[in-house]
């Protein structure tokens, strides 16, 4: 998902006066905590980006999107693991060191890069919080030290560390879910934040409308409906019936 921004820095040296110009004015925006920002809006995504003071200055950001599957399918994609590298933006390798159960995995991520700019790698702890009455799942994703996992990060790549994410999976009605995917990361190394922030909106974007395509497959249908989640999703909506309305909640989000 990275390699979007280093495109930014490469044209961005090739027009330093320019961008010089303006970055004042765009780390000024930075420093706006707390108040997201509407972006972008287009083939039924939403994009919203906020300051933040965290160390390399690149903004959070918020991507919304109405899923036209079932909660349950969009868990299935999201459990299986490798093929990440097929939707998130720019993952190049997705790899379960660990897995727990079904709710909770350690997984090593490597971003690729354009050259010259070297690629970037971190080990995540991944948990999932199900909520069936609410109709809600929060699956959070955090960079670990990388310190225990010496032996399987390669020194040519720059880690990020102190990332977040955290996919967001709202029942809306039985046939669709709405996603909302927020990130705070840290780059690491030497892509100025300011050039990355004038592209942020993109990384979202990309891997939301990446997702949309990914559910439609015959495999993640299938095994939404062989899914523990399908009957324990369909046991919370006779339990606690969910309306349209009061499920459609996800923009109030305050990561």
């Amino acid at each position: 998902m990275l390699k979007i921004i280093t495109k930014a820095l490469l044209i961005g040296l090739l027009a330093m006066p320019i961008v010089s110009v303006k970055a004042a004015s765009v780390q000024a925006e930075e420093k706006e905590q707390g108040s997201w920002q509407l972006r972008k809006q287009q083939d039924g995504i939403t994009v919203f980006v906020r300051g933040t003071e965290k160390v390399g200055g690149l903004k959070e950001f918020k991507g919304i999107a109405l899923m036209k599957a079932r909660m349950e399918t969009v868990a299935e994609l999201m459990r299986d693991i490798p093929a990440a590298t097929q939707w998130m933006a720019d993952t190049e390798v997705a790899d379960v060191i660990h897995a727990t159960d079904d709710y909770n995995y350690r997984v090593h991520n490597v971003t690729s890069m354009p050259w010259p700019v070297s690629d970037r790698e971190m080990v995540v702890d991944i948990s999932v919080e199900m909520n069936y009455p609410k109709g809600r799942a929060d699956i959070h994703m955090n960079a670990l030290d990388p310190a225990p996992y010496s032996d399987l990060l390669d020194g040519d790549r720059v880690y990020m560390d102190s990332s977040h994410v955290v996919y967001t999976l709202q029942y809306i009605d039985r046939e669709h879910t709405q996603v909302t995917y927020f990130a705070s990361l840290n780059i690491g190394g030497s892509v100025p934040a300011y050039l990355g922030n004038l592209v942020i909106v993109d990384i979202p974007f990309t891997t939301l409308g990446n997702m949309r395509k990914m559910l439609k497959k015959p495999k993640y249908i299938e095994a939404g409906k062989q899914s523990v989640d399908r009957l324990k999703i369909e046991q919370a909506l006779l339990e606690h019936p969910l309306t349209e309305q009061s499920a459609a909640q996800p923009t109030n989000n305050k990561e």
